[in-house]
């Protein structure tokens, strides 16, 4: 944030502990097609949408965490505003109008495009249960989603978020840690055994991963039947349909199942009640229980004391009130609950150090889209190369325009950003990518000019037929192999 004055989002909190999860749903968009609009995206809405006006000015306030340029990227809006804050209450009576028709219109390609599901439809369906088969022995977990954003990247990287909470807010940590481990995978880990339904405040009961096929549609290739309506969506695709986008390899390769951004405050009292073992503290235990989802009371997932060494390591403890655990498909921020950290720490925690996450995770699938693209299999020589040579020309566009090396002055963003970064092997991915795209345009270029310059002698200079023949196959050889 810049200098001015911090007012937090949250205010008068009612109860000692705070919770909230996001789950992220990346995938492959059709963004550039967007000429017609599917009937569900009439659903999106501008971000700032779901803000009044005191909500806007603290959001455009949090942009300041990061440097101007990506703030222009990250934020298009909030950078283009230079006025007073009477010329930003104007400004965002005028764009919370726009549908996400106009916000595509309106937006360059080569900026992130935030857009947030119309919060009447969610009014309707909230609160949720998270119900398993066998409701007797496991009941039901309520939970609230209190918004759903779509974020639009450049080179057809996607993602869908749910932020949840516990139903209701003050629920036992052990409740957040069944209910993340139930709600996180979108396909059963074993056949023949059923993921637990989302059960609406209707009545209406759905599998997270039909939930997540709504929302797609109108934002990948696939084809589906446009559907406004959840309810009629989730009783049309009862029969049989079109392969959903979730089935498609992107589909299962990047979207098996959420990735989870966790933040929770609880009392201090909390901590000393619980068992260490196998850490130091109860606290580090905690968090371990939270970022794996792992019951420590069942013994097979009770850690070696060596893995849970390393992990209490690996933790981020810049202070004595908070840490947080960075896990590839996890990452929490745990806390002691009071007055700071219930209100401008998880505040900060969904706004600064979310979009840290969210870049991170941008580059870490933009880099795995990369390597998927490299694979051919197509027995042209010609197609390969002018495939490799696309390749390339996306590559360098992404580090001109992508590759952040620096995102934030703040220090603590910083560290934050290099961790991100870090366990999502971005900086190997990077080198390994660069290299990899650049032996194979160079090994495609060598054969192409080899192929030519025999082509050239066979037609300039005096050859037999055998000898025209041969060459001939050799060329026919060398192209197709």
């Amino acid at each position: 944030m810049n200098g001015a004055a911090f007012e937090p989002l949250t205010s008068g909190l009612q109860t000692e502990r705070r919770h909230f999860s996001i789950l992220v749903y990346p995938f492959r968009s059709a963004f550039d097609q967007r000429a017609q609009i599917h009937p569900n995206q009439g659903n999106w809405r501008h971000l700032w949408s779901r803000f009044d006006d005191e909500a806007v000015r603290s959001f455009v306030d949090d942009t300041f965490f990061f440097l101007p340029h990506l703030r222009e990227f990250l934020f298009t809006d909030a950078a283009a505003f230079t006025g007073q804050e009477a010329d930003l209450s104007e400004m965002a009576s005028r764009v919370r109008m726009a549908s996400a028709k106009d916000v595509l219109r309106k937006t360059p390609k080569d900026v992130l495009v935030r857009l947030t599901l119309a919060s009447e439809i969610l009014s309707v369906h909230n609160p949720f249960h998270l119900v398993a088969q066998d409701s007797v022995a496991t009941p039901p977990m309520a939970f609230r989603v209190e918004w759903i954003d779509l974020f639009l990247f450049p080179q057809d990287v996607a993602f869908i978020a749910f932020k949840i909470s516990v139903d209701p807010c003050d629920a036992p940590s052990e409740h957040v840690r069944k209910l993340l481990c139930a709600i996180r995978p979108l396909f059963s880990p074993t056949v023949g055994i059923p993921l637990p339904k989302w059960r609406s405040a209707t009545g209406m009961n759905l599998e997270g991963r039909q939930f997540v096929e709504f929302l797609l549609q109108g934002w990948t290739s696939v084809s589906t039947a446009g559907q406004a309506d959840l309810e009629t969506f989730i009783q049309a695709v009862q029969g049989p349909n079109d392969r959903p986008y979730t089935l498609t390899g992107d589909g299962q390769t990047y979207g098996d199942a959420f990735r989870l951004y966790t933040f929770m405050a609880l009392p201090e009292a909390e901590w000393t009640e619980r068992s260490a073992a196998p850490f130091a503290t109860a606290w580090d235990r905690f968090v371990y229980e939270i970022a794996t989802t792992f019951p420590l009371t069942d013994p097979a997932f009770f850690p070696h004391s060596r893995a849970a060494a390393k992990f209490t390591d690996d933790m981020l403890t810049l202070w004595d009130n908070w840490r947080a655990a960075i896990l590839a498909d996890h990452v929490v921020f745990a806390a002691r609950s009071d007055e700071f950290t219930s209100n401008v720490l998880s505040h900060n925690v969904e706004s600064d150090y979310f979009h840290l996450y969210m870049l991170s995770l941008f580059v870490k699938i933009r880099l795995n889209f990369f390597f998927g693209d490299l694979i051919q299999r197509n027995p042209s020589l010609l197609r390969n190369l002018f495939a490799a040579r696309s390749i390339a020309t996306s590559f360098i566009r992404f580090q001109n325009e992508f590759w952040f090396p620096e995102v934030t002055h703040k220090p603590q963003g910083s560290l934050l950003y290099d961790r991100f970064q870090s366990v999502h092997l971005n900086p190997s991915l990077y080198a390994e990518l660069s290299e990899k795209i650049n032996n194979l345009v160079s090994h495609l270029e060598q054969r192409y000019q080899l192929a030519t310059a025999v082509l050239i002698a066979l037609l300039v200079a005096p050859r037999t037929f055998q000898e025209i023949f041969e060459g001939i196959l050799w060329l026919i050889d060398q192209a197709f192999r």
